[in-house]
């Protein structure tokens, strides 16, 4: 019984309870992978430190069927292309992220001694932190183009 005596119950329990959520909401923000799902919502491949590993792309083919391809790719993966503009070689396509939140997709092509830079950015309307959405964005799109040159 003495030890039944010891364990937290009712109003202490809670706040027990309250405090040990409060302390490890604090720990996981401070952790930078945390920060960086609550705090990151524009994303642009070489530009953004929070996500070093996405880089532009380089493909040896023609800036013209590059372009082609990226078209080609944002439409299998379903994402509405609402400009093209072959001229500047850039496209903006529109992305759902989740029911009711859309995020704008920029491709735009350089030319480069070896081919043609594939250059991207997927950016959030709404909202400070994007929960890593846009960077998956880039990845699935990078992989699915480098699937089709």
């Amino acid at each position: 019984m003495a030890d039944d005596d010891k364990k937290p119950s009712g109003p202490r329990k809670t706040w027990w309870v309250v405090g040990a959520t409060a302390l490890a909401g604090a720990l996981a923000l401070n952790s930078p992978k945390v920060r960086r799902l609550l705090t990151v919502s524009d994303v642009t491949a070489g530009l953004t430190s929070e996500y070093p590993d996405l880089q532009p792309q380089v493909f040896a083919e023609s800036p013209e069927a590059v372009l082609e391809a990226a078209v080609r790719v944002c439409e299998d993966l379903g994402w509405k292309v609402v400009a093209e503009d072959r001229i500047d070689r850039r496209i903006l396509a529109e992305v759902s992220a989740a029911p009711g939140f859309l995020d704008d997709f920029d491709v735009w092509l350089v030319d480069v001694e070896d081919g043609t830079m594939v250059h991207v950015r997927s950016r959030s309307r709404l909202g400070r932190g994007d929960l890593g959405m846009n960077a998956r964005h880039i990845r699935l799109f990078q992989r699915a183009l480098d699937r089709v040159l």
